[in-house]
């Protein structure tokens, strides 16, 4: 199982057909079979294959929003915003600064948040000025137990500005050295 308090965001890396959903729908279950809804939930972006709707009847899942579903998009940046804000009032109150040192403080029930975006090119190709969104969302969110999942077939399209909140990658059959040398940075 993938530590998010301790690892933080994840990107996924892979050409097209290599596993990226696959990824995401194996690290879903993991996280159903060995968490209660209680302890983490997740929302899935699917601007893939559509696959990960099949989620939306598990008792974790929040919310699967696809492409098509625009409103339903909206909404969820406004929820994401208002919990991000909440979220660090309390930690403020608690004097506290991340969801850790929180859970130490602190006997109130607040789960971790799993954002898992899947296929963050066709994303990024809908709504270019969300940008912004994400990196705020990778920035701030995970210091308050709220973290992002990311995956892409075009690393050419997560810009650095967006790269530098996951310090954990993870690429899949790459082997253009090109691509693996901006991957690991080596």
């Amino acid at each position: 199982i993938f530590d998010f308090i301790q690892e933080g965001n994840l990107l996924v890396f892979a050409d097209v057909g290599l596993g990226k959903t696959t990824l995401l729908q194996t690290m879903m279950v993991s996280l159903v079979e060995n968490y209660t809804p209680g302890e983490v939930c997740f929302y899935i972006l699917d601007y893939g294959s559509k696959i990960l709707k099949s989620f939306e009847q598990v008792s974790h899942c929040a919310d699967v929003i696809t492409m098509d579903e625009e409103d339903k998009y909206k909404y969820f940046v406004k929820m994401i915003n208002k919990e991000i804000d909440q979220r660090s009032e309390k930690f403020t109150q608690a004097s506290v600064s991340n969801y850790y040192a929180y859970k130490q403080v602190s006997d109130e029930p607040m789960p971790v948040w799993i954002i898992a975006l899947d296929s963050y090119s066709t994303f990024i190709e809908l709504y270019p000025d969300e940008e912004e969104f994400i990196i705020g969302l990778c920035r701030d969110g995970a210091s308050l137990g709220i973290y992002v999942v990311l995956t892409t077939s075009k690393i050419s399209d997560v810009r650095y500005r967006v790269s530098m909140y996951f310090k954990n990658v993870i690429a899949i059959g790459v082997e253009d050295k090109f691509e693996l040398s901006a991957l690991v940075g080596k």
